[in-house]
C-alpha cells in the first residue's frame, strides 16, 4: 500500500511497506520515497517516527525498535532517494514496557499508523 501526501514544498514524499500485515513478534521494513522538484539539491532528514498512539516512538536519541537508514539524505534537482524505516515488534516491546516478552501485547490491536516526520514540515504516514 502506498500513501501519497500534499506536497508542502518541491519534495514529494511516499510511504510503501513491504507487509501490510505482519506477526505480532516479527517486523517489516517501510520505505520512503523523496523525490525532488526544487531548482536546487534539498538535505532531508527523519526527525522523528510515531507508532500507533506513540509519538517519537524513534528520535535520534531513542531508536531500539525502530532503526531509520540513513537518517539524512541530499536529494540532487530532479533526483529520488530512499529511506529505510526497519519497524522490530520485539525490540518495540523491549522500549515501550521493558522487555521482549511483552511483545504479545501488540496483538491486542488489529492495526497501527506508521507516520515518518521530516524536516522541513513534511509527513508520510501508512
Amino acid at each position: 500500500m502506498t500513501v501519497k501526501v500534499r506536497p508542502v514544498s518541491n519534495v514529494i514524499a511516499s510511504m510503501e511497506c513491504m507487509d501490510s500485515a505482519i506477526p505480532y513478534d516479527g517486523s517489516t521494513t517501510c520505505k520512503v520515497t523523496l523525490v525532488n522538484k526544487e531548482k536546487t539539491s534539498v538535505t532531508i532528514s527523519v526527525t522523528s517516527v510515531d507508532f500507533g498512539t506513540v509519538q517519537n516512538a524513534w528520535a535520534r536519541s531513542y531508536q531500539w525498535g525502530i532503526k531509520v537508514d540513513p537518517i539524512t539524505i541530499t536529494l540532487p534537482y530532479n533526483g529520488d532517494k530512499e529511506i529505510d524505516v526497519k519497524i522490530d515488534l520485539r525490540m518495540l516491546a523491549q522500549d515501550f514496557w521493558g522487555s521482549s516478552h511483552y511483545v504479545y501485547k501488540f496483538a491486542e490491536y488489529t492495526s497501527y499508523g506508521i507516520v515518518v516526520h521530516l524536516n522541513n514540515g513534511i509527513t508520510v504516514s501508512r
